[in-house]
């Protein structure tokens, strides 16, 4: 993920959150993906996977993960099993699953910046920052990190 100019974060809904997988690794990486803001500046998509029709927490748990990794947030879409089981609806799906790829690809080809995550992008560096400076001895990696690459 660190190489990559853009990530998408893809979930099944289980009980109106992310799988235990994806939970694992989001929790097992928070020194260098959220601590660090090792993403920032790249660009994330969010894509769930659900059976039922109370999907909306986990889209908006993993877009705020994504903000929160320092990403710009692209946009989400959700495979639900009312639309992926209806002939008449799964083009659409497809569609905007196709759709959001292009977003993706297009955000990350001309460094397109959000405004509007703007305000909320600061803030996180902010806490972070707090974070990491305040935690220095419990978290040498992360303050020296911060001293060499987010020093101003």
């Amino acid at each position: 993920m660190l190489t990559a100019d853009g990530v998408i974060f893809a979930s099944p809904n289980y009980i109106r959150n992310v799988s235990s997988l994806t939970k694992a690794l989001l929790d097992r990486s928070f020194s260098v993906l959220f601590h660090c803001q090792a993403m920032a500046g790249k660009y994330g998509a969010v894509v769930i996977a659900s059976a039922g029709p109370q999907y909306q927490p986990v889209v908006d748990y993993l877009m705020h993960v994504t903000g929160t990794m320092g990403c710009w947030k692209v946009g989400s879409i959700v495979a639900a099993t009312e639309t992926i089981d209806d002939p008449d609806l799964r083009e659409g799906v497809i569609d905007e699953a196709r759709a959001l790829g292009q977003k993706l690809v297009e955000a990350i080809e001309t460094k397109q910046s959000f405004p509007e995550q703007e305000e909320e992008r600061e803030l996180t560096i902010e806490i972070m920052r707090w974070l990491v400076e305040s935690t220095k001895d419990e978290f040498p990696f992360e303050y020296e990190y911060w001293q060499k690459n987010w020093s101003t």
